[in-house]
């Protein structure tokens, strides 16, 4: 996957991008990584660190914390849309 991936020339995204991370990482991998996405989300890029390694991070107690930042995230999605929607239609 990561050769696939590597070899991938991806296009920018004009969304926001929310990138999810190990803190079992050496730091210079960490910034590589943020300027990586950085560069490909025009929308703007949020960056967490999740507890743990690249395998651990999905497995209690680190993926609450994972899994309370993509609810976090949902809600938020959820509230733009339904607002959006509103203004859309008038009330």
């Amino acid at each position: 996957l990561y050769l696939a991936v590597s070899r991938k020339d991806p296009e920018p995204y004009d969304g926001k991008v929310v990138l999810f991370r190990c803190a079992e990482q050496p730091e210079s991998g960490k910034r590589a990584t943020e300027s990586h996405w950085a560069n490909l989300a025009t929308g703007g890029l949020v960056a967490h660190t999740i507890p743990g390694g690249h395998t651990n991070m999905f497995y209690e107690p680190n993926v609450a914390v994972l899994a309370e930042l993509i609810n976090q995230h949902l809600a938020e999605v959820e509230s733009e849309t339904i607002g959006s929607e509103a203004v859309g239609t008038g009330g």
